[in-house]
């Protein structure tokens, strides 16, 4: 079940245009350059646990599009920052939360399937062991994070429940949790003056 594999029902489902994703889906698959999308965010520490990114640009197909916002983030006081913003974890779970959620909607509106609502809920657990660097021997990131979804749709269970493991299959973000990705740091210092 993929974009492709499926004529739309409509125009507008969802809140999705499905003319324009189908269109956009027939131009990936002539010319998959088209599809190449590069995101870029520049973090600056703003001074205790906190920190600000600034979201500049996105690359689409060789083509860059202005994108201007600020993410704040901080820890709360049980670890050390101010509660001004929600931590890197709560935000990390939000953006899986909100790629499953874009993913499950463009899905459902593409195969006739209306949705009436849909809830994401996902937790973690971390040993910050591994964060201090107590224990060389516990992972510092999650081991399993649970998902828990809830959709209520006037569509059979079995149609709601095909479009949710079409989305779960295509989800950039939560293929991201499910294999590992070659992150490759360079690192400059400074001395000041």
């Amino acid at each position: 079940m993929t974009i492709a594999d499926h004529p739309t029902q409509g125009s507008l489902m969802n809140g999705i245009d499905t003319t324009a994703l189908t269109d956009f889906a027939t131009a990936v698959t002539a010319d998959p350059k088209a599809g190449e999308a590069r995101f870029a965010v520049d973090t600056h520490w703003q001074g205790g646990t906190r920190s600000r990114a600034q979201v500049g640009s996105l690359r689409l197909g060789g083509q860059e599009h202005a994108r201007r916002f600020t993410i704040d983030a901080d820890e709360p006081p049980s670890l050390l920052g101010d509660d001004t913003a929600p931590n890197p974890q709560e935000l990390l779970l939000a953006a899986l939360n909100a790629c499953v959620t874009v993913g499950i909607a463009a899905t459902a509106a593409l195969h006739g399937v209306t949705l009436s609502a849909l809830r994401i809920r996902t937790n973690g657990t971390l040993d910050l062991r591994g964060f201090l660097g107590l224990d060389p021997g516990v992972n510092p990131g999650y081991d399993v994070v649970d998902m828990r979804i809830d959709v209520t749709s006037p569509a059979a269970d079995s149609d709601v429940r095909a479009v949710i493991d079409a989305a779960l299959l295509a989800s950039p973000n939560l293929n991201n949790f499910r294999r590992a990705i070659n992150v490759t740091p360079t690192i400059t210092t400074s001395t000041d003056a």
